[in-house]
């Protein structure tokens, strides 16, 4: 579900978003299901009442001019249309929408012995490496696999980042980052090596600010 909320002259910004529906539902047949009813939000009120659904859905809210984005920085809107770059500003959205749903329930396949499995990689968390196998583990249950972390994270999208010679983290589960270790769900710690500290740096704060 894609949500946007606009801060006026709703029927004249809704028509022209008509452009953004077309534009990714023509690419390889996506199904794209645009909401504009939720509400106008034309204060901060409004805002605070996204931080309920804003995890449930993407969110594009309309600015009058750049300024505006430090001033909702915190309620982790994913994208922003500018009304004086409409035109740039959705097909940048429109081309992180298509990336976004080519990504849309990948999975992993391998094969142990006569057992074929099939991982949705969106419900990984973490996939940590012992001896010579891998272990993945999702929201479900945990696989083991002979494999590197190196070779599995060319399966894997630009959520999973390498934090430690031995693991590998969703991004999108990263609740806390700290100096030497990460927080999965507040609950999970892992460690961050130092070799990979900037690295994780810089996709947890891409993620927080939607830059992918």
């Amino acid at each position: 579900m894609l949500n946007i909320y606009i801060s006026n002259n709703i029927e004249y910004w809704r028509e022209k978003l008509r452009f953004l529906d077309q534009k990714v539902k023509c690419y390889e047949n996506f199904d794209l299901s645009i909401n504009y009813n939720l509400g106008i939000c034309d204060s901060i009120d409004d805002l605070i009442k996204l931080k309920d659904i804003n995890n449930k859905c993407i969110l594009i809210f309309i600015i009058d001019n750049y300024e505006q984005i430090f001033e909702y920085q915190k309620f982790n809107i994913h994208y922003y249309l500018r009304k004086n770059f409409f035109e740039k500003d959705i097909e940048k959205i429109k081309d992180s929408l298509i990336a976004l749903l080519k990504n849309k329930n990948k999975v992993i396949k391998y094969k142990s012995g006569l057992i074929e499995y099939e991982i949705n990689i969106d419900n990984i968390l973490y996939i940590e490496s012992y001896r010579n196998e891998i272990i993945i583990h999702t929201k479900l249950l945990d696989y083991s696999r002979r494999f590197s972390l190196k070779k599995i994270l060319k399966e894997l999208d630009n959520r999973f980042v390498q934090c430690h010679k031995s693991y590998l983290v969703n991004i999108e589960n990263v609740t806390n980052l700290f100096y030497d270790h990460l927080e999965i769900n507040n609950i999970i710690k892992i460690p961050v090596g130092r070799k990979y500290q900037l690295l994780v740096k810089n996709k947890y704060q891409n993620y927080q600010n939607r830059n992918f």
